[in-house]
């Protein structure tokens, strides 16, 4: 027990003493309180000297430090007692820059806390990155008596983070040199391999010996190899790059397929082999993804299936693996009946470099690239791929991808009248069972009942059986080519029998020019349906004949055949390599067309503005041109024809091909863009689509400005109305949330963030066709790239503008005739 005693001494008048008069008072309480007391305090001053960020008390009020922990010497380099003295000699040794930030931890009374960081100055010079957390410490009435702050040394940290930021840097500068180092190699690669190419195909319509098209077929089928060897070499060091991105347009499925394959049919055809295309009708169109990735993956699996297949068929399915509200995943097979693939190979083939036979006397070239870069794309589109395979029996190639939907779904079904078709009985002849189990699903989802045969004698039974029936054939649907009794035999006997008057189709490979028109009269061929055999096509050409079926004559007609121009043009062929340059010259003479040609952008601008726009009807430009290029030409064309009546479609070639080149050449005026090596046939299906368009467009005495592109826009989609409505709703949807990240990155200061955003964003305002809009989003997403970010706030303030005007202008309402 602990008291307190207080006595005080009684005395009489002389002074003496009689007595003590005392109080006795325990005190045991506040012993052991001030006990505990001390003991705190001893733990407090043991863990503030203990730990090593800095504890400060002091009075923002009076200035006045009530303590510092011995941290602080460490952190400041000066002694805790200065600062007893002198409380100014904490913000004195803060870097001059760093003050302002500190003279808010004076300003809590109204917040609960604050944290900062800065820089301390020690008296030796060197520099220290500190974390400040401040907090008020309040009476019982809430009044801020002390501030305490808690400094923590992060100048470690700090260092990290700088080494680490300029590692990455480092690493994005050499990425982007990687980049320009392949754009560049891409160039330098293409343009000669576009004269080796061009030419070659020129001297092969000439008149030549067996031994010199021999040799020219050689140095094409090599060049072909060469170019695609090079495109795999380029997309696989822009997957590895991180570069490779993917577009999200519309697209539909059939066209990509058929695109496609049109080329490999050609291919397979030459070495006997079969190929067939049974896409599920129930999928929806348009879909959003990158077709063009797309079709890449579909051609390299069925290339490769060609290429390892001598005999028997390949064959592509397209359906539905699963289906939510706003995605769709697809799942493709391409089988083939080849060679097959070792069990202990299999799965290595999506690998790099890697091929199911090294040896240096195998029978199939490659670099192994193909299979890799389509395992990466599958993956990228949120997919998987996989193969079923074994030596022998062929190989089965699988894989999904994951889609989003448009806003307008169809499917198949939904694109062709049903009413005219249901119940029609056909008959399928056909000697390949793939082939024959791919039309009897076309035409069964069609509503038609098909008979399917497999050679000419079951044919012309199946015709007798059913000649006197109530529902003998309306449809005659033949392989040209089928073993012993071929197509046209068939045909030909079937007219023996009595009363049979079905219009009859004729399967044709891609290869065949179609017999005599007149021998085809007599035996009732009334139309081509070219293998493989397209559900669109097919469905098209049985309408038709059932249509007209012995109205008149039939006019025979290859689909797919490349029409010819309806008219002589005007061309002006913008082009640096002098090869290049003579080629397409000498192709477009070819066809009847008069060329003007000019080495630089500089002479097509002069040649254009000199015709004051009015002697040309198409422009062919290069992108790649010494001194100004083709997308600075293509630009001053578009400003001279503000000032004239008129507007000349421009047909943009690049040697560097990709998504952003596109949009930049989209973005410039142009109205179409190809790929060099300029394939003949897909050069002059373009000029035929523009030069048809141009003709049946009126063109207004005065542009207005080019907010909006809008012919640039349709002729994209073909003229596809509707689609280019939900594309611009769609786009009037999701610009502002691509618009507020470029915001916020741009006040952020993040210049990675800004880089994306705006690259996010340029592409979409690049799928619209807005220029003005393009340009001021291609100049933010540079400035990210950079990281100048200095004006970036007038950028974001141009880019707004832009985006306002544009938006007014895709908002307008179709102005109807009265």
């Amino acid at each position: 027990m602990h008291v307190r005693e207080c006595a005080r001494a009684i005395r009489d008048e002389g002074d003496q003493i009689l007595y003590y008069d005392g109080i006795v008072e325990d005190i045991t309480e506040s012993k052991l309180a001030e006990e505990m007391l001390l003991e705190s305090e001893e733990r407090f001053r043991q863990l503030a000297e203990n730990v090593e960020e800095v504890l400060l008390l002091f009075d923002p009020q009076v200035n006045k430090v009530f303590y510092v922990s011995p941290a602080y010497e460490k952190v400041w380099g000066r002694s805790c007692e200065s600062l007893y003295v002198h409380p100014r000699s904490f913000l004195e040794g803060i870097h001059p820059d760093d003050r302002p930030i500190i003279a808010a931890s004076l300003e809590l009374s109204n917040r609960s806390r604050g944290e900062w960081e800065y820089r301390v100055i020690r008296p030796n010079g060197t520099l220290r990155w500190v974390w400040d957390r401040a907090f008020p410490i309040r009476d019982s009435v809430g009044r801020v008596v002390r501030i305490a702050e808690l400094v923590q040394d992060i100048t470690d940290r700090k260092q990290v983070e700088v080494a680490t930021h300029k590692a990455m840097k480092a690493a994005e500068d050499a990425n982007r040199a990687k980049s320009e180092f392949l754009a560049n190699m891409s160039h330098e690669l293409r343009t000669p391999m576009n004269a080796v190419i061009g030419m070659t195909e020129l001297a092969l319509a000439t008149d030549l010996n067996a031994e010199q098209r021999h040799y020219l077929e050689l140095v094409e089928s090599s060049a072909d190899s060469l170019l695609e060897l090079i495109n795999h070499i380029l997309d696989f060091s822009k997957i590895e790059a991180g570069k490779l991105e993917l577009e999200a347009t519309p697209f539909n499925l059939a066209d990509v397929l058929e695109e496609a394959l049109r080329p490999l049919a050609t291919q397979a055809y030459r070495k006997g082999l079969e190929v067939a295309c049974a896409l599920d009708p129930a999928i929806p169109s348009p879909l959003l993804g990158d077709p063009v990735r797309l079709k890449q993956i579909l051609l390299n699996l069925v290339e490769n299936a060609i290429k390892f297949t001598d005999h028997g068929e390949v064959v592509i399915r397209a359906s539905i693996d699963s289906q939510s509200e706003n995605e769709i995943v697809l799942h493709i097979s391409v089988a083939d009946t080849g060679v097959g693939i070792p069990e202990d190979k299999v799965a290595i083939v999506f690998e790099a470099f890697t091929q199911v036979d090294g040896s240096s006397t195998r029978r199939f070239e490659g670099a192994g690239l193909g299979l890799a870069i389509c395992s990466e794309l599958v993956k990228m589109m949120g997919g998987y791929i996989s193969v079923e395979s074994g030596p022998g029996r062929g190989s089965k190639f699988h894989f999904t991808v994951s889609l989003s939907l448009g806003a307008s779904r169809a499917s198949i079904l939904d694109l062709e009248p049903r009413g005219l078709l249901r119940d029609v009985p056909v008959l399928v002849v056909d000697d390949h069972a793939a082939s024959r189990g791919v039309l009897a699903e076309m035409l069964r989802y069609r509503g038609m009942i098909p008979t399917i045969v497999e050679c000419a004698a079951a044919a012309l039974a199946a015709i007798q059986a059913t000649q006197s029936s109530a529902s003998p054939f309306r449809i005659a649907l033949i392989d040209a080519h089928m073993p012993g009794t071929d197509g046209f035999a068939l045909a030909e006997q079937a007219r023996q029998i009595p009363g049979f008057l079905a219009p009859i189709l004729m399967m044709l490979t891609p290869t065949e020019s179609g017999p005599d028109a007149n021998r085809c009269r007599e035996l009732g061929i009334v139309d081509y349906c070219p293998k493989p055999v397209w559900e669109s096509n097919m469905v098209r050409v049985i309408t038709k004949a059932l249509e007209t079926a012995w109205a008149g004559p039939a006019t025979l007609k290859l689909a797919g055949s490349l029409p010819e121009p309806v008219r002589v043009l005007r061309v002006l062929l913008a082009e640096g390599n002098e090869v290049t340059r003579v080629l397409l010259t000498h192709l477009l003479e070819k066809r009847g067309h008069k060329v003007f040609a000019a080495v630089d952008g500089t002479q097509a601008l002069g040649a254009f503005e000199e015709a004051h726009g009015q002697d040309f009807d198409l422009i062919l430009m290069d992108t790649e041109l010494p001194g100004m290029n083709g997308l600075d030409a293509a630009r001053g064309i578009r400003e001279i024809e503000r000032r004239v009546a008129g507007r000349t479609p421009i047909i943009a070639m690049t040697a560097s091909p990709n998504p952003t080149e596109e949009g930049a050449c989209v973005a410039a005026g142009s109205a179409a863009y190809l790929a060099k090596p300029v394939r003949p046939t897909v050069l002059f299906e373009c000029i035929q689509k523009l030069t048809t368009q141009s003709d049946s467009t009126a063109i207004p005495e005065a542009l207005p400005p080019m907010i909006f592109d809008k012919a640039s826009f349709f002729s994209r989609l073909e003229g596809d109305e509707l689609l280019g409505k939900e594309i611009i709703e769609m786009f009037l949807q999701e610009y502002p949330k691509l618009l507020e990240k470029v915001r916020h990155a741009a006040e952020q200061r993040n210049a990675s963030d800004l880089e994306r955003a705006a690259h996010a964003l340029k592409g979409s305002v690049g799928d619209i066709s807005a220029p003005q809009a393009y340009a001021a989003a291609r100049t933010l997403e540079e400035a990210g790239r950079s990281g100048d970010l200095q004006g970036v706030d007038a950028a974001v303030e141009k880019l707004e503008v832009e985006l306002l005007e544009l938006a007014r202008e895709l908002g307008k309402p179709e102005k109807r005739a009265a």
